[in-house]
Formats: C-alpha cells, sequence, structure tokens
C-alpha cells in the first residue's frame, strides 16, 4: 500500500487536477449562464410589467372619457331635448361595463390599492345611477324634476371624486413601475457583479490549478539517487539505473562499452600481460 501510494500521489494528484481545471470552468459557466439567464428573464418581465402599466394607465384614462361622454350626452339631452345626443350616452353605457372590469387588473397589481378600487367604482356605478334617473325623469316629461336634479351639484361632486381617485391610481401605478424599474436596476448590477466574481474565480482557479500541475510535475521529474549505491528511489523501491530506466520508460536496456572505458581496460590488459611476461 506504502509502494502504491508513493508510486502514485504525483499522477493521480496531477490527473485529478487536470479534471479539476475543466470541472470547475464548466461549474462557473452554467452558474453564469444561470445568472445570465435570470437577468435576461427579469428584463423581460420588466418589459412586461411596462407595457401592462401603460395600458392600465390608458384604460383608467379611458373609462373616465366614458364618464365624461355619458354626462356630455346627459346634458346635451336636457337642454336641447334631442335623442341625438343621447348616441354619446348610449355608446359609453355599453363600453362602461368592460372598462369597469379592468379596474379588477389595478387590485390584482396593487392589492393595497383594492379598498381604493372598490370606493372608486361605487362612486362610479352612483354617477351613471344619477346620470340614468335625470335621462328617464326626462323622458317622462320630468324635465324639470331632471334640471333641478342637475343643480344639487351630486353629480358635479361625483365627478370630481371620480378625477381625484382616477388620478390617485394612475399615481400609484406609475409609483408601482418606477419601484420596479429601480428594482431591475439593482438586480442587474448585482448580477453583474456577480457575473464578474465568476469571471475573476474562474482567472484566479486556473492560474491556481496551472501552477499546481506545473509543480507536481516538477516533482515527478525529481529523482532521488543513492550517493553510496548509485541506485534510484522510484515507487518505493531502490532500483539499479537499467531497471529504473525500464520501468519508468518501458525502455529495452543493453549493454555496451564506452571508448574511454575500453581504453582503460586495454591498457590495464597490455599492463598485466607485460607484467606477466617479465616476470
Amino acid at each position: 500500500m506504502k509502494s502504491f501510494l508513493s508510486k502514485s500521489v504525483p499522477q493521480i494528484a496531477i490527473r485529478i487536477l487536470v479534471v479539476l481545471q475543466y470541472v470547475f470552468p464548466i461549474v462557473l459557466l452554467i452558474g453564469a449562464s444561470f445568472v445570465a439567464g435570470r437577468s435576461f428573464e427579469m428584463l423581460e418581465e420588466s418589459f412586461l410589467w411596462v407595457d401592462h402599466s401603460r395600458r392600465v394607465e390608458d384604460d383608467l384614462q379611458d373609462l373616465y372619457s366614458l364618464l365624461v361622454d355619458a354626462e356630455t350626452g346627459q346634458r346635451g339631452y336636457l337642454l336641447t331635448d334631442k335623442e341625438v345626443y343621447l348616441d354619446s350616452y348610449y355608446a359609453a353605457e355599453k363600453k362602461l361595463p368592460e372598462a369597469l372590469d379592468r379596474l379588477q387588473d389595478i387590485a390584482d397589481d396593487l392589492p393595497e390599492k383594492k379598498q381604493e378600487v372598490d370606493a372608486y367604482r361605487k362612486v362610479i356605478d352612483k354617477r351613471l345611477k344619477l346620470i340614468r334617473e335625470s335621462i328617464a325623469l326626462a323622458k317622462e316629461g320630468r324635465k324639470e324634476e331632471s334640471i333641478a336634479q342637475i343643480k344639487t351639484d351630486m353629480g358635479y361632486g361625483f365627478m370630481k371624486t371620480i378625477r381625484e381617485k382616477n388620478s390617485d391610481l394612475i399615481q400609484a401605478v406609475e409609483t408601482h413601475l418606477q419601484n420596479d424599474q429601480q428594482n431591475l436596476v439593482s438586480s442587474t448590477h448585482y448580477f453583474i457583479m456577480v457575473l464578474w466574481a465568476i469571471v475573476g474565480v474562474l482567472g484566479l482557479l486556473t492560474l491556481a490549478f496551472s501552477y499546481a500541475i506545473y509543480r507536481l510535475r516538477k516533482m515527478r521529474d525529481f529523482v532521488t539517487v543513492c550517493a553510496w549505491s548509485h541506485t534510484i528511489q522510484y515507487e518505493g523501491e531502490w532500483l539499479s539505473f537499467e531497471e529504473y530506466l525500464h520501468r519508468r520508460f518501458d525502455v529495452t536496456i543493453s549493454h555496451g562499452i564506452a571508448p574511454h572505458q575500453a581504453k582503460k581496460i586495454l591498457s590495464r590488459n597490455f599492463v598485466k600481460r607485460v607484467i606477466s611476461e617479465g616476470e
């Protein structure tokens, strides 16, 4: 076991680091993709909310315009006794139910304004009821009663309240839109910072892994040689030079003689021969 660890630690460590060098960037890129995707989703939601808010504001303006049309038709009829003036009243009366139903969008978007929306709708109903009653009285020949009803200024009071509530609701929608856009800007800045952080971490990890692999490879290339026996430590064993070359590099070993060693051996043999012949 000790021999296995001794021979495997550098190689295993290098392999692990090489794998991590690819795994970590992939994980970080997936995280960056998620952050970028979420940012785009929030941006799309913001655009949709802007469009929705503008439509709600337009609906409120249209609702008020329909009420004005109804009131204009009523007064034109009472002043002239001409049915043609009731055309604008009938057209407004036909469109008003749908316009009133769209008020629910405000209650859904701004739950804190639900009571105000309900109160606004009740005032509108009262104003429409007053208009219908005055027209009915005029048609029954009771025009003086109808005019007297108008002179009570109840209709004026209702329309004043309607204008104020209409303006308040439009302002509430606009404020909500501005807050939502500010939150979007803050979130976008946050996501940008996260993306830059991911890029920075990715760069640092790449440098760290590259340096660690470089150091491990240098350690792997380091060889310990016995100063006395000239054997080499490899995989927990002390090997001869030939065996070390064979195990590590899988080379076939053959033996020969260096020229200078050959000269030494020949000289030594020659000296021995001369000495032996002299004896």
